[in-house]
């Protein structure tokens, strides 16, 4: 189940939902930060979240997305609180499902197979194998697409009401 950690206010404001102050490293965040934490809570969702739009960057590259969309549209918070990362790695398990964690390793496979690829010269006597390497990526592909629709139903599934999700990419 994917927890509903935010509402937004008939005025457009981000408020917390009953979900947030049940998972304890969200707690811990508003426990510190009280009516200040929503900027923490947003960074960490944006960091962990399936359907975050920032999901497909590199580590290093989302956290500094994350941090200045948060800064710009939420507020200023303190990136470097030791609560972060826990909280982001907390909401990460809670996002993911067994279904999930197979699709970020068909993701991280056929990531391999393109370096493979990109980084190893064709010669006559691998030409066999490589057609080969690329038929199978080729049905690698295919399960990859096949498990990503099933994810975004199932995601789709676990969100309650009538919120719109995005896709995952």
């Amino acid at each position: 189940m994917s927890p509903k950690l935010f509402e937004v206010t008939e005025n457009g404001r981000l408020t917390l939902t009953a979900n947030a102050y049940m998972i304890e490293e969200v707690k811990d965040l508003i426990d510190k930060y009280g009516l200040d934490a929503e900027p923490y809570v947003a960074y960490c969702h944006m960091m962990s979240s399936i359907d975050s739009p920032i999901r497909n960057f590199p580590e290093i590259e989302k956290q500094e997305i994350a941090i200045r969309e948060v800064h710009v549209n939420i507020g200023h918070f303190d990136e470097d609180d030791m609560l972060l990362p826990k909280c982001i790695e907390r909401l990460k398990s809670i996002y993911s499902s067994p279904l999930y964690k197979f699709y970020e390793e068909l993701e991280e496979e056929l990531a391999r197979l393109r370096y493979y690829m990109q980084t190893t010269p064709i010669t006559g006597e691998d030409f066999a194998q490589r057609a080969k390497l690329i038929e199978n990526a080729g049905k690698l592909t295919a399960s990859y697409v096949a498990t990503k629709k099933l994810i975004e139903e199932e995601f789709k599934a676990n969100t309650r009401g009538d919120v719109e999700i995005s896709s995952i990419r």
